[in-house]
């Protein structure tokens, strides 16, 4: 996995609502197969949860260094440090490929930025939640 970190803001931190997490997981017929991606993911709330309900793996990706702390913390503190990677990164330069679905909730900046390998992520059969803005493909 490549993910450089640019720094560029593409979401602020606004965490998903508890319905929001569990239609995502819904929506994405998760299971133990599945690797998961969460684009800017927070303090990790959605691949926890998603790791506990579905046992898929996750990665997440989150360029501020405060959250990315506070991610890798909830992810021990919750016993899952075997299913769910966080990394420092930025998610514009991340290669998600190797990901059967990824939950994202950006801006509408973010998403038009990454367009181009949501079509091509989609084309190749994987799947994606998005919490915030509709993604046209």
């Amino acid at each position: 996995m490549n993910c450089e970190f640019a720094g560029e803001k593409i979401a602020p931190f606004n965490p998903s609502s508890h319905d929001a997490i569990e239609e995502a997981i819904s929506l994405l017929r998760l299971d133990k197969n599945d690797l998961v991606y969460d684009l800017g993911c927070g303090d990790a709330r959605f691949l926890i949860k998603a790791s506990i309900e579905s046992k898929a793996k996750g990665i997440g990706i989150e360029y501020d260094p405060k959250f990315h702390a506070r991610a890798l913390a909830n992810v021990k503190a919750n016993g899952l440090s075997d299913c769910v990677v966080i990394k420092h990164g930025d998610a514009l330069s991340c290669d998600f490929s190797e990901a059967s679905a990824l939950y994202i909730y950006l801006l509408p900046k973010g998403i038009q930025l990454l367009q181009e390998k949501l079509e091509h992520f989609v084309k190749s059969g994987g799947r994606i939640a998005s919490n915030s803005e509709k993604i046209r493909i």
